[in-house]
């Protein structure tokens, strides 16, 4: 899981990204900020990064962290055959 904002531990399901695997599939789910959606219901939105991974690697740092400041939010996969990166923040 990735935390994109800091603040009430209480709060974090409301601002986190959760990135997993599943049956090959790299999911990565978001809190939606659709209107329709009450303010006190947390509801995500799925997106299929890839298909047929093997696994990942979630890249994330402090912003400040030296080379690695581009790779921040960036997801490695593989498949198999090659390496797929996804830039997710």
């Amino acid at each position: 899981m990735l935390i994109l904002e800091s603040g009430d531990p209480s709060e974090d399901a409301a601002v986190a990204t959760i990135v997993f695997l599943l049956d090959g599939k790299l999911v990565i789910l978001t809190p939606s900020t659709r209107t329709e959606t009450p303010t006190t219901d947390l509801k995500y939105d799925m997106r299929v990064l890839s298909d047929r991974i093997e696994y990942f690697q979630l890249l994330a740092g402090s912003s400040n962290e030296q080379p690695m400041t581009t790779l921040n939010g960036s997801i490695w996969a593989w498949d198999g055959k090659q390496f797929k990166v996804h830039h997710v923040i």
